[in-house]
């Protein structure tokens, strides 16, 4: 492949720097690796590292390919944020400053750089003609892994409980992801394993990237007792642009919504009516947007204002993705309000 994205063969066991960072840096910018299985007439992908800040994905790439394993099948992966992820100190950045999430660029391609990186790696992946794809990414709140996809069907919980318990049925809502570009084309999930930067979250995804790659046949592979806790209807709780965000115990100074600073013990809980959500600022309107299936405003039935300044749960809801860090709420989002449902048992897809 020429352009943007280099592409490159690398077997397992062969030659992988010792590091994760000497890893990325031999591979010099996004990367397509393509590593041979004993199956060589299937394929299946993972994508990681489209956020430079999300750490556990590549490193359990990484680990796999310098000590694990043969795959049973063909593998292809896509690393994305390289550049973003090799800037001092390192895993800091969610991507390069003035620039677009590369994971926002795949379904309506942005301008330049990440725009292109974009296209030609959709390309790679969906010629490749995969059984599946997995994405490797981290939350930046404290949650249990968990993944994410545009349906609750029996392929995608299988592929799920190969790496956690809990799903967010994201009824094919679109942020212009990576997965939201791949469609119904072939069975895809995303993985959030959990914080970055803990050992939780690098363990969910060395040892579901394992399970994955190694199952002879995929969809027997699904974790026998498995039973997964499926959340739906997810409303996505944004900050209005322009907001000056804060996390504290107390309201901030100089800031339009103070939010508590383990606002993260929410995820995968009931949120109850009358629990705080933070602080109204002076000054400036309404700070929160949510919008429904219909593209209404339901920030105000989610959340309310007290005549003392307080935001308070106004309805109940589970909670997915809640973060307490401002720049995290402000660019991407708060988090997810969703609808809890009946446990689900994993199988294999459907037929189509």
């Amino acid at each position: 492949m020429t352009g943007r994205v280099r592409e490159a063969a690398w077997a397992v066991g062969g030659g992988v720097p010792d590091t994760v960072t000497g890893f990325l840096r031999a591979l010099g910018g996004p990367a397509v690796l393509r590593v041979p299985g004993r199956d060589r007439t299937r394929v299946r992908a993972i994508s990681t590292l489209l956020h430079g800040d999300e750490p556990s994905g590549i490193r359990a790439v990484h680990r796999w390919l310098k000590d694990g394993p043969v795959p049973a099948t063909d593998v292809v992966v896509f690393v994305g944020a390289v550049a973003a992820a090799l800037e001092p100190p390192g895993f800091a950045l969610r991507h390069l400053p003035g620039r677009p999430d590369l994971n926002r660029c795949f379904v309506t391609p942005c301008a330049g750089e990440e725009g292109a990186i974009a296209a030609e790696a959709l390309e790679t992946l969906l010629a490749a003609r995969p059984e599946a794809l997995v994405d490797l990414h981290n939350t930046s709140g404290r949650t249990p892994g968990f993944a994410i996809g545009r349906s609750a069907r029996s392929g995608l919980l299988c592929l799920a409980s190969l790496f956690v318990r809990n799903f967010m049925d994201s009824r094919g809502r679109s942020i212009g992801s990576l997965v939201d570009a791949v469609g119904d084309r072939f069975p895809s999930v995303v993985v959030e394993c959990g914080r970055m930067g803990s050992a939780e979250a690098d363990q969910v995804a060395g040892q579901g990237l394992a399970r994955y790659v190694t199952a002879p046949d995929l969809w027997a592979a699904c974790l026998p007792d498995a039973r997964i806790q499926v959340l739906g209807d997810p409303v996505r709780v944004l900050v209005a642009p322009g907001t000056r965000l804060a996390a504290a115990h107390r309201p901030e100074a100089g800031v339009d919504l103070t939010v508590l600073p383990d606002l993260d013990r929410w995820n995968f809980s009931d949120v109850q009516p009358g629990q705080l959500l933070g602080w109204l600022g002076s000054g400036r309107g309404w700070p929160l947007r949510a919008w429904n299936d219909s593209g209404r405003d339901v920030s105000r039935e989610l959340f309310v204002p007290t005549p003392g300044g307080e935001v308070r749960v106004a309805r109940p809801f589970s909670a997915v993705m809640f973060t307490t860090r401002p720049e995290r709420a402000v660019g991407d989002c708060l988090g997810y309000a969703c609808r809890r449902l009946s446990p689900a048992t994993p199988g294999s897809p459907t037929p189509r």
